[in-house]
């Protein structure tokens, strides 16, 4: 009976040790989906500021930059408090990579490699948590969704979309919708 109740001993200590990693585990990808639907937020702020004009961007930048930021460090530290080694690297990655696209400059050539940055980071971070998880790293096909498609395909939108307008009776000259008459 003492080898019993050893064995059980032992297995309740294990058990529990398990659920507590499994909570910590669930704990933590709340927090980084959290994360990551505010780091969408800072690649939308980044996005914008290529093109909108500095000196009506600056505004929103610092009235949003300064609520993102002051969220980012709230999760941030929140996954601090919970999160392993393995995937620190990564949390520390992101982190830098969302704060990056609120600084200047704002010119494509400098915030094009930050937006690129920020999308590997993004994925590395993902496939941490999957990992951790037990799960496999996902596969992504055509590699990253780098800045420059983003605009390519931002492009070819409104091309189609001045199409369609002029189709229907709507000249778009420069930007500017004039009716046909």
């Amino acid at each position: 009976s003492i080898l019993a109740f050893a064995f059980n001993l032992i297995q309740d200590k294990r058990r529990a040790k398990q659920e507590r990693t499994n909570a910590l585990t669930e704990e933590l990808v709340e927090i980084a989906a959290e994360f990551v639907a505010l780091g969408s937020k800072f690649s939308t702020l980044g996005e914008k500021s290529l093109v909108t004009p500095l000196d009506e961007f600056l505004p929103e930048l610092i009235e949003q930059s300064t609520d993102l930021i002051g969220q980012h460090s709230v999760l941030f530290n929140r996954a601090r408090l919970v999160m392993p080694q393995s995937i620190q690297q990564a949390v520390q990655k992101y982190s830098a990579a969302c704060i990056s696209l609120t600084f200047p400059p704002f010119e494509e050539s400098s915030m094009s490699p930050r937006m690129n940055n920020y999308v590997k980071t993004e994925r590395d971070l993902v496939n941490a948590l999957r990992r951790l998880r037990g799960l496999t790293d996902l596969v992504t096909t055509g590699g990253i969704d780098t800045q420059e498609k983003r605009i390519a395909f931002a492009d070819r939108v409104t091309d189609e979309l001045i199409k369609t307008m002029n189709e229907n009776g709507i000249e778009v000259v420069d930007g500017v919708k004039k009716p046909r008459l």
